[in-house]
């Protein structure tokens, strides 16, 4: 059982698996017709919550994402959130689709949901203006219940994209994210198109603060932070990883092994792995790379007890020639460019 540290804040990432959608277009770690198991489900949730503890740990962010967790009763998750004890001022997010019923997204407000991840998918054909009146009205109907942190999560596909974008100018959205729907290099379509997207991005006056993520002044989101950081955090729900005391730990994929081991009261984990070490360091290069401030030489030095510039002397002149890289003051980080091609000097680091 993990041992619960006091006074010191925390984020929570809670896994909802569950999706209405048949294809699993994201690969997310979730499944379609299984509504039978979501009862069994969130009170193996809540069990696990008691085993790890939660009621312990300062929290002061909550994530919960799928799958889908605006698919199923929004009771299941406002029992969850009523059962917190939270920092004041935490930043609670949850995922929703743009078809959410209005009524489930007031239930979320009511217990402390104050920010919304709208998923965004792209449509070659008609539903795409059913989809973007949907998400207009769904804005609309959060902001008038007080709630303005809003992201919308876009996923790009396909050329000229950008066209179907243009009803970003007609409402303020604080925070952005884009995604590809093809796991690892962008290919010659998808650079160019990510390129357009974030030369129309820049004109909104959006800080491109982390390679996926683009925000408002003051809208970066708090939680995803402490992953970037390497700030401790809990997941709980099936495949959710911890990272606790340098430990990261990966809970069980499937139902019945999840089940399994909360009826058994320990904690539904399949692997730890501790990070220390030359693994530590790389994941922390990864990680901080990855955002507009990326890794700052002295912080580093007194982190690991090693010169950056010096260990990776042939990398950085390699990718600071590419214009991938450059550096700013102490910080080495990605160009606007090198913020989609990060891959290439992610494989040459590692």
């Amino acid at each position: 059982m993990m041992r619960a540290m006091k006074n010191k804040n925390i984020g929570l990432y809670i896994h909802i698996p569950f999706r209405n959608e048949e294809v699993n277009y994201l690969q997310t770690n979730s499944y379609y017709g299984m509504n039978l198991y979501e009862k069994e489900y969130f009170d193996n949730l809540h069990k696990e919550m008691k085993i790890r503890n939660i009621q312990n740990y300062n929290i002061d962010s909550v994530y919960i994402g799928g799958g889908d967790p605006s698919c199923i009763y929004s009771d299941f998750i406002t029992s969850l959130l009523n059962s917190m004890k939270l920092e004041k001022n935490s930043e609670i997010t949850i995922e929703i689709n743009p078809y959410c019923e209005l009524s489930k997204i007031k239930n979320y407000i009511d217990c402390g949901v104050n920010r919304f991840s709208i998923k965004v998918f792209p449509f070659k054909n008609e539903k795409w203006d059913i989809l973007i009146k949907n998400i207009l009205e769904m804005i609309e109907y959060i902001n008038n219940k007080g709630v303005y942190n809003i992201n919308l999560d876009i996923y790009f596909a396909y050329k000229n994209q950008i066209t179907e974008l243009n009803f970003l100018k007609l409402v303020d959205i604080p925070h952005l994210s884009f995604y590809s729907l093809n796991d690892g290099y962008l290919n010659d379509i998808e650079e160019e198109e990510l390129s357009v997207i974030q030369n129309f991005i820049k004109k909104m006056d959006y800080i491109h603060y982390e390679i996926n993520h683009y925000c408002k002044k003051g809208y970066e989101s708090k939680h995803n932070y402490k992953y970037w950081n390497l700030d401790e955090y809990i997941g709980i729900g099936l495949g959710a990883s911890s990272f606790i005391k340098g430990v990261l730990y990966k809970n069980e994929l499937e139902f019945e092994k999840y089940f399994d081991k909360i009826n058994l009261e320990e904690i539904p984990c399949y692997e730890k792995d501790l990070l220390d070490g030359e693994k530590l360091e790389k994941t922390y290069i990864i990680l901080k790379m990855g955002t507009k401030e990326g890794i700052d030489t002295k912080e580093y030095k007194e982190k690991f007890n090693i010169d950056f510039e010096l260990k990776y002397a042939e990398t950085l002149k390699k990718f600071i020639s590419n214009m991938i890289i450059e550096k700013h003051l102490d910080n080495y980080r990605f160009t606007d460019k090198g913020m989609y091609l990060s891959n290439e000097f992610f494989i040459d680091v590692l």
